[in-house]
Formats: structure tokens, C-alpha cells, sequence
């Protein structure tokens, strides 16, 4: 959820991947079989630092391990996520749904496109487009806000009031 990586990535990333310091992520498996470094955001990094410290594992380990301490299975964190999901109530439980998840509150929350579509790994707009799956719900956020005559308008009030002030 604070990555917007596939199952695939988190399954395959090491301690070391990990930049504290830095405050960055590196995914060296990703579906398009290219390297790439993303932010770590601060929330993560503290979740992290604890996870570590309970972890105990050495840089070359699996970030997310089984108990013997081999690389996490995909049944395993598929679900684990089933598991967590049901706990909370939540309905839609696949894991790639944390995915376009993040892209879409990433947007909602007022990101750039196209920083997203480098974090996702996309190398086109149109297939960040897709994660991007906006309904009815979604357009009306904000939409006075941002609407470019709402905009207007509340200039010329305050243009009016000052005026009428006078």
C-alpha cells in the first residue's frame, strides 16, 4: 500500500534493498525486468525499522521469509493478505488490489501522473491509465476545488467584496 508494487517485487526484495539512509527502495525484479528505485516513504521506513529489528535477518535475507527463513511463497502472502483483509472487514482481498489502490489514492490525493507512472514501472501512460480506475464517487472529490469556475468565482468575490468595502 505505501509502495504500489506487485506481488511478484515484494516477494523478491532483500534487506538490502532497503535504504534507510537514503530513504529509497530498490525493486530488482520487476515484470518489465528493469531495476528501479523508488522513495521510502517515512510512515514505511518506521514500520520498517521496527519489522527489522523483530526480523533479525542478515542484508543478503529475504525481506518477507518464511519460518525457515526462505523466500516468502505467493500462496503464503496471498493469504496472508486474505487474512488480514477478512479481520478488517474488507471484501476485495487480492493482493493487487493494494496496487491500484495506490495509484488511485495517489491521484485522489493530488499526485503527479507521471511520477506515478515511474513509480508503478509503467513505460506507458496508458497502462498507468488503467490503475487509475476512476467512478462516478471519485470524479465528484474535490471537483469545486479544483473546477476552474469555482476557481473564478471565488476571485471575483473577493474582488466584489473589496469593492463594495470601498
Amino acid at each position: 500500500m505505501a509502495t504500489g508494487c506487485r506481488a511478484s517485487t515484494l516477494r523478491n526484495i532483500k534487506i538490502e534493498d532497503i535504504d534507510m539512509k537514503n530513504k529509497e527502495i530498490i525493486f530488482k525484479h520487476a515484470k518489465n525486468r528493469r531495476q528501479h528505485i523508488i522513495p521510502l516513504a517515512d510512515i514505511l521506513q518506521d514500520v520498517l525499522k521496527e519489522y527489522l529489528i523483530i526480523r533479525d535477518g542478515m542484508p543478503h535475507d529475504w525481506l518477507f521469509c518464511s519460518r525457515t527463513g526462505e523466500k516468502i511463497t505467493k500462496n503464503c502472502l496471498t493469504n496472508s493478505i486474505i487474512t488480514y483483509n477478512r479481520r478488517l472487514g474488507v471484501e476485495r482481498t487480492g493482493i493487487h488490489t493494494f496496487r491500484h489502490t495506490f495509484a488511485k489514492f495517489w491521484i485522489l490525493n493530488n499526485g503527479d501522473v507521471f511520477r506515478l507512472q515511474k513509480i508503478l514501472g509503467h513505460k506507458n501512460f496508458e497502462m498507468t491509465r488503467m490503475y487509475v480506475n476512476m467512478f462516478g464517487q471519485d470524479l465528484k472529490y474535490k471537483f469545486d476545488e479544483y473546477n476552474p469556475l469555482s476557481s473564478f468565482e471565488r476571485k471575483t468575490s473577493v474582488s466584489m467584496n473589496k469593492f463594495r468595502n470601498k
